[in-house]
């Protein structure tokens, strides 16, 4: 198995992109071109593009995979983004990898093959009749294979250059690995999909001839149907695979600032900060202004810096709880607070606390 780099990018997100059967990692090519904030880095199979053909039972697949994605780096938010079969194997890596960020499927069927309680499949028969001639005649089952992802598209000429260029058919030495590969397409990775936690997209094709566009994917993560295309989205419709990835890591990748950082910084900058806190004095002059009679009221206030508001409000009779990130913050506000009292004979700063 490879893992490549196509994009090393420092704190971007790492997006890991793994091919269908019958594919390479170059089917990525594109989709990757439309993402340039994203590191990025495919997969080749084994038996698959330049991957020796080996085989491994699907356990040992995913260790080795699980292996080769922690190597991309400690500390870092990584996506597994799978194609078809891909996207089988991504749902599997889930539970291997806890520390994913998310999960991101195309045109992939969870349950591959029907079984009672997910009819929207292929028919065991039907499967089992694939396998057969594929193992009798790899090259023409191959064929009709390419012709079924294209079917539905909407451009099939431009598509079946792009097939020809992207797609072939595997060598003696290929087939036995692409045939064990083909047995990976029949494990059921729903389990996996319900125990993963963490933002799920789905993203499906209508005019898909492989895998039905009504899969009930909803109850796992959010679902996407794209119109007017084939199985073969990520050699069809690039930007718009791009754009929907783009616009599912945006909004589950926003982490805001380091607390720890914030708190820190502020907290070192704490003895000095009154000096320079123009606009928080300009700002808690404002909100004085606007409030009503504080006396005898409890008041939380939310960030409190110094204290300076704080100080002015149990001037005024109010009790106050005052919260701060910075544990240096509070520190000069009970400093600020401390000698007052409270109208009733309570303490001044009645509760301090760090906010989290």
């Amino acid at each position: 198995m490879m893992l490549h780099w196509q994009r090393q990018l420092a704190d971007a997100p790492v997006l890991v992109c793994i091919h269908g059967w019958g594919a390479t990692g170059a089917i990525w090519r594109a989709v990757i071109g439309a993402l340039p904030h994203y590191a990025t880095a495919t997969v080749d199979l084994p038996g698959f593009g330049a991957s020796p053909a080996r085989v491994l039972a699907f356990e040992e697949l995913i260790r080795e995979l699980a292996n080769a994605i922690n190597s991309l780096g400690a500390g870092r938010s990584i996506y597994v983004l799978g194609w078809s079969l891909g996207g089988q194997i991504a749902a599997a890596l889930t539970q291997q990898l806890p520390h994913l960020r998310g999960l991101i499927t195309v045109a992939s069927n969870p349950c591959f093959v029907q079984v009672d309680d997910w009819p929207t499949a292929m028919p065991a028969d039907e499967f089992a009749s694939f396998v057969e001639h594929f193992n009798h005649d790899a090259s023409a089952t191959f064929k009709r294979f390419c012709a079924l992802q294209s079917k539905g598209s909407r451009e099939l000429k431009t598509l079946r250059n792009l097939m020809d260029k992207q797609l072939t058919a595997p060598t003696p030495e290929q087939q036995t690995v692409w045939s064990q590969a083909l047995a990976w397409l029949a494990l059921d990775q729903r389990p996996a999909l319900q125990a993963f936690a963490k933002p799920q997209l789905h993203l499906l094709a209508a005019k898909d001839a492989l895998v039905p566009a009504n899969l009930p994917l909803q109850a796992f993560g959010e679902v996407q149907i794209l119109a007017g295309y084939s199985h073969l989205l990520p050699l069809e419709a690039p930007a718009q695979l791009a754009r929907a990835i783009d616009v599912f890591i945006k909004t589950h990748n926003s982490t805001g600032p380091n607390k720890n950082k914030v708190s820190k910084a502020f907290s070192h900058a704490a003895g000095a900060y009154e000096a320079i806190a123009d606009v928080q004095k300009t700002v808690a002059s404002a909100v004085l202004k606007r409030l009503p009679s504080v006396a005898n009221q409890r008041i939380l206030d939310v960030g409190t810096g110094t204290g300076a508001l704080a100080k002015t409000l149990l001037a005024q009779g109010a009790e106050v709880m005052a919260l701060d990130i910075a544990q240096g913050m509070l520190a000069e506000a009970k400093k600020r607070c401390g000698g007052m009292e409270c109208p009733r004979g309570q303490a001044a700063v009645c509760k301090w606390k760090v906010g989290r």
